[in-house]
């Protein structure tokens, strides 16, 4: 439960132990409620600021100090096209995945003297158990599939692996749209979400 300090840090602890060190912290925690600003309850947004922007705080806040020993590490975020676009009716969501751009380029600027990478992707909308529980009706989502705006979970990890690798040893406080296309040439009226209830 990343919306627990001592869960966060139990799990680092462990994964130092077991390893010995740490290379790439990825943050790839997140949910969605539908709603706008009259239907977001305030327990659904607090929700989806512990889930999506504090877990994140936790995470970096007790990593950071492993990465300044280790003089060096990688951080990776995971945000999302919406927040690019500013897509109306998820305001929770789209709100925090903005913030997690903001944090990601503040805490890189903060770390790039310690060696310390921190980079962010923005995925569109990709084949996951999140994307399926709020999915768009069958004739909505055909359209999508046949403009290849759906993608495969191995896009987004390949950008990861990317931004994990030497081979982007010089690139930090970057923000890596991985959308095919979705935040340009679609909109977002053309979704039919399924209401979500708060878990």
């Amino acid at each position: 439960d990343v919306c627990d300090r001592g869960n966060v840090n139990k799990s680092i602890d462990q994964a130092l132990d077991n390893f010995y060190t740490i290379d790439v912290l990825i943050n790839n925690v997140g949910d969605i409620i539908v709603g706008g600003i009259l239907q977001l309850t305030e327990e659904q947004w607090d929700y989806l600021v512990n889930v999506n922007l504090k877990s994140l705080y936790y995470t970096c806040q007790k990593i950071v100090p492993i990465f300044i020993k280790q003089q060096k590490g990688n951080i990776i975020n995971i945000s999302s096209t919406f927040a690019l676009q500013g897509m109306g009716g998820v305001i929770g969501y789209t709100t925090t995945k903005t913030a997690v751009i903001g944090f990601t380029r503040a805490l890189a600027g903060e770390l790039a003297k310690e060696n310390i990478r921190v980079n962010c992707i923005s995925p569109g909308v990709v084949m996951t158990s999140l994307s399926s529980r709020v999915a768009v009706d069958k004739k909505t989502f055909h359209k999508l599939m046949e403009r290849n705006l759906i993608g495969d979970p191995v896009e987004i990890a390949n950008v990861i692996c990317f931004l994990a690798s030497d081979n982007s040893k010089w690139i930090t406080g970057a923000n890596i749209p991985v959308d095919g296309g979705f935040g340009r040439i679609y909109s977002f009226d053309d979704f039919c979400f399924k209401e979500k209830s708060l878990p």
